[in-house]
C-alpha cells in the first residue's frame, strides 16, 4: 500500500475517536453541548493562536478586510454544526451521528451547483440520489420511516457545515488558514461565554482529561486530512474520510463488548449501515466526477 495513503485513513481514525469522546461527555458525564464546543473551540483556537506568525497583525487584517464573512464561518464551522452534531450524539449516538454527517458532500455539490455556477453532470446526479437513498435508509425502521426533532437536527448538522466550508473556501482566498482557523475559534469561545451563567459547568478529572483528549484528536484529524489533500489529492481524500463511520462502528462495538451498553447503537442499524454504503458509494461518483 502505498504510504501517503496512511494521511487519509488516519484522518477518518482520530475523527471517529473524536466523535466517541463527544458521547461518552455528553452522556456518560452529562456536559452540555454548548459548554463542550466552548471548551474546544477555546482550547483548540488558543493553541492554534501560538502558532500564527504575526498574529495581532493578521487578526486585525482579517477583522478589518472580512468581518462578517469570518463571523458566518465560524459561526456554522465551529459553533452551530458541531452543537447539532453533539446533541444528536447525545441522543441517538455517535455511531448513527457519523453516517448521517456524511450527507455533508452532497449539500456541498448542491451550494455549489446554486451559488458557484458549477456545472451539474449525470455523474453528480446520480452520486446525488444514492445519498439522498442513504439518508432515507437512515430514518428506516421495520415499521417504516420514522423523523423526530433529533432526526431533524441530525440532518442540519451536515447542512450547515457545509455551509461553513462555502463561506471558509471563500475567506481562505484571502487569508491564512491556521490564522482563520485560530480566530475563528477564539470568537466562537468568546460568543459562547455569555452563556455560561446557565450552563452546568462543573467537571470532574476524568471529564476534563476526555475533553484534552477530543481536542487532540481533533487537531489530529484536521492535520493528517490536510496532509492526505496535499500527498494524494482531493478525491481520494475525500472518498477515504467517507469510512469515518465505519471506525465509529468498529470501535462501538470493540467497546460494548468489553463495557456493557458503554455506546448507543442505533436499533435499526443494518438500515443505518445500508444507508451509510449507499451515502459512501455516492461520495466515490461525485469525487469521481468532480477530480
Amino acid at each position: 500500500m502505498n504510504k501517503n495513503l496512511l494521511y487519509p485513513l488516519l484522518s477518518p481514525f482520530f475523527s471517529a475517536g473524536m466523535l466517541l469522546c463527544s458521547e461518552i461527555l455528553t452522556v456518560k458525564y452529562n456536559i452540555s453541548p454548548i459548554f463542550l464546543m466552548l471548551l474546544l473551540n477555546a482550547i483548540g483556537g488558543s493553541i492554534l493562536f501560538l502558532c500564527v506568525k504575526n498574529r495581532i497583525k493578521k487578526a486585525r487584517q482579517i477583522a478589518a478586510t472580512h468581518p462578517f464573512l469570518l463571523a458566518g464561518a465560524s459561526v456554522f464551522s465551529y459553533l452551530l454544526s458541531g452543537l447539532a452534531t453533539f446533541y444528536a450524539a447525545s441522543q441517538i449516538g455517535s455511531t448513527k451521528i457519523s453516517f448521517a454527517l456524511q450527507l455533508e458532500t452532497v449539500f456541498v455539490v448542491a451550494f455549489a451547483v446554486l451559488f458557484l455556477k458549477e456545472k451539474l453532470t449525470k455523474k453528480t446526479i446520480s452520486a446525488g440520489l444514492l445519498i439522498v437513498c442513504g439518508g432515507i435508509l437512515l430514518q428506516m425502521q421495520n415499521t417504516g420511516i420514522i423523523f423526530t426533532w433529533t432526526d431533524i437536527v441530525v440532518f442540519l448538522a451536515p447542512f450547515l457545515f457545509s455551509i461553513g466550508i462555502l463561506l471558509n473556501t471563500e475567506l481562505l482566498r484571502h487569508h491564512d488558514a491556521l490564522a482563520v482557523t485560530a480566530f475563528g475559534q477564539i470568537s466562537v469561545a468568546v460568543l459562547l461565554c455569555i452563556f455560561l451563567p446557565w450552563l452546568n459547568t462543573s467537571l470532574t478529572g476524568i471529564a476534563l482529561l476526555f475533553i484534552l483528549l477530543m481536542s487532540v484528536l481533533e487537531g489530529f484529524a484536521w492535520l493528517f486530512y490536510n496532509k492526505g489533500l496535499a500527498t494524494v489529492g482531493a478525491s481520494v481524500t475525500t472518498i477515504l474520510f467517507g469510512i469515518v463511520p465505519f471506525f465509529t462502528l468498529l470501535f462501538s462495538f470493540v467497546f460494548n463488548r468489553f463495557f456493557e451498553n458503554y455506546f448507543i447503537i442505533p436499533k435499526n442499524i443494518w438500515f443505518v449501515i445500508a444507508g451509510g454504503m449507499c451515502i459512501f458509494a455516492g461520495i466515490v461518483v461525485i469525487s469521481k466526477s468532480n477530480p
